[in-house]
């Protein structure tokens, strides 16, 4: 009987210790380290709110999904677009829910500073304190005060759709992406300053080691009157712009029916990257030098997302996959090695790198 009463006790006090541990476990909130790594932009399922952050690490050469969520206890909102870099935060932009989330950079513990009063938001670029939003909803980029994380300002483009954006010395360059011009605008004063023609649609924008900049015009598909068939093309351009007079220099055509939208560049300045988008399949490279426009395919991806580590060169490739199951990232050395393969989040689209926002 003694014996039986042993056992009873031991059970008794083993059940009550891992009821105990399984508590304590509960209780504590997750934590991710973002100290070494690259962000992973997810845009989610339009209308479902399933929009995410994942995580690659450099040390572990690992992704991490959903890491906003699970840290914050709740989920970023509908089609994440883009996430820039600002000091020691990370900023979400939140397309559809027209919002941009802040979190810490090293924990993504959110900051409790949620930036409203930009209406569908698509990328930020920011100096110092001061930010700069494209937002479609009315055709404006929004001038943002980190230091309140409010509105302080708005800059009618005088184009549709202000998409990507350069900051250069004193000037900010905006893709007009749904018409053929480019917005300059003077950041001492938030005025527009001139407009340069590149048609048709420029996606992209990115300077050289040499100062200029470049930028990637879609082209045109044309479609017939009741727009059920494409019936032709007008081709896709790289335009190079001389930044102190602000008008282009050159201009390159790509492709006469094919339509990239992203361009990026390699760490030192001197090799850029097309591909990318809705209808395009590949990835190319070529020399910022001279004007013969020498072409080579590196990769027969069909990415919707294309980005360069500025510090490694390492491209990191999206594929968004079927918008119901996690999305692809891809990473390549800049010559078309294949590094490594993992799954993400829902819809991916893009990467953030920490040193300069992109």
């Amino acid at each position: 009987m003694k014996n039986f009463r042993k056992i009873s006790t031991w059970i008794l006090a083993t059940v009550l210790t891992g009821f105990f541990l399984l508590s304590c476990n509960k209780d504590e909130p997750y934590t991710i380290d973002c100290s070494d790594g690259v962000f992973i932009v997810n845009e989610g399922a339009f209308g479902s709110s399933n929009g995410s952050v994942s995580f690659y690490s450099n040390t572990n050469d690992i992704v991490t999904n959903d890491v906003f969520a699970k840290v914050n206890g709740y989920q970023l909102g509908d089609v994440v677009q883009s996430l820039t870099v600002a000091g020691d935060s990370v900023f979400i932009v939140v397309n559809n829910s027209n919002k941009i989330v802040a979190a810490h950079i090293k924990t993504m513990i959110s900051t409790k500073n949620t930036i409203t009063g930009v209406a569908q938001p698509r990328y930020m670029v920011a100096k110092n304190k001061t930010a700069f939003v494209s937002c479609w909803g009315d055709n404006s980029v929004k001038v943002i005060d980190l230091n309140t994380f409010s509105v302080t300002g708005s800059i009618n483009t005088d184009g549709y759709g202000p998409d990507k954006m350069l900051l250069k010395n004193n000037k900010l360059y905006v893709l007009n992406s749904n018409d053929s011009t480019v917005a300059v605008i003077n950041t001492a004063d938030n005025s527009v300053l001139s407009h340069i023609v590149v048609p048709y649609n420029p996606k992209d924008i990115v300077e050289d080691k040499n100062g200029s900049i470049w930028v990637l015009s879609y082209g045109n598909e044309l479609y017939n009157s009741d727009w059920t068939e494409i019936i032709g093309h007008t081709p896709s351009y790289l335009y190079k712009i001389d930044p102190l007079s602000d008008v282009v220099i050159a201009t390159l055509e790509l492709f006469a029916d094919k339509h990239p939208m992203h361009l990026e560049i390699d760490k030192d300045g001197s090799t850029m990257f097309i591909g990318g988008g809705y209808t395009f399949g590949g990835i190319y490279k070529v020399s910022v030098s001279g004007l013969n426009l020498d072409i080579q395919e590196m990769s027969g991806d069909f990415a919707y997302g294309l980005h360069a580590d500025p510090v490694s060169g390492v491209l990191f490739v999206s594929l968004s996959g079927d918008y119901k199951s996690g999305g692809t990232l891809k990473r390549y050395q800049n010559d078309g090695t294949l590094l490594g393969t993992y799954t993400c989040g829902i819809g991916t689209s893009g990467a953030a790198f920490k040193n300069t926002g992109k």
